[in-house]
């Protein structure tokens, strides 16, 4: 159906495809209710990706996935990287992210209070830049 929704030229094998990626294949008739929080948040990523997106928002995309599905939508953010999609991640899980960005944005309270690239980091990690934004400590 979003296949549908918005037009997209995605083909029965692509869908396919996305669908293995996340072990999702076999869940294609089954309805909402019928499935983990997990499982929902593959078919959300699914549905993402079935769209061929140029921009993709991903808000808290890990939580509830299990470990294989999360080195699977790292390697499937990597891979939409170097397709050219820009991938917006929002997260407080800064571990999980570590490997995937290029530019940081901080927010709080609703209002972007700092940015880094990764090359103007100089190798700090994430919690590093984070805490030097908020004023917080690492512990």
């Amino acid at each position: 159906y979003i296949r549908m929704a918005y037009n997209s030229d995605i083909t029965d094998e692509e869908v396919e495809k996305i669908l293995k990626e996340f072990e999702m294949d076999d869940k294609q008739d089954k309805l909402g209710n019928e499935l983990s929080k997990g499982m929902m948040q593959k078919v959300s990523i699914c549905c993402a990706l079935a769209v061929k997106p140029q921009v993709i928002l991903l808000d808290e995309p890990m939580v509830g996935l299990d470990p294989a599905a999360i080195k699977k939508l790292k390697e499937v953010v990597l891979e939409l990287r170097n397709q050219g999609v820009t991938v917006l991640i929002s997260t407080h899980m800064l571990e999980m992210v570590e490997d995937l960005w290029d530019i940081m944005f901080v927010m709080e309270k609703g209002h972007i209070i700092g940015s880094y690239t990764k090359q103007d980091a100089e190798g700090r990690d994430l919690d590093d830049l984070f805490f030097a934004m908020t004023g917080g400590e690492k512990e």
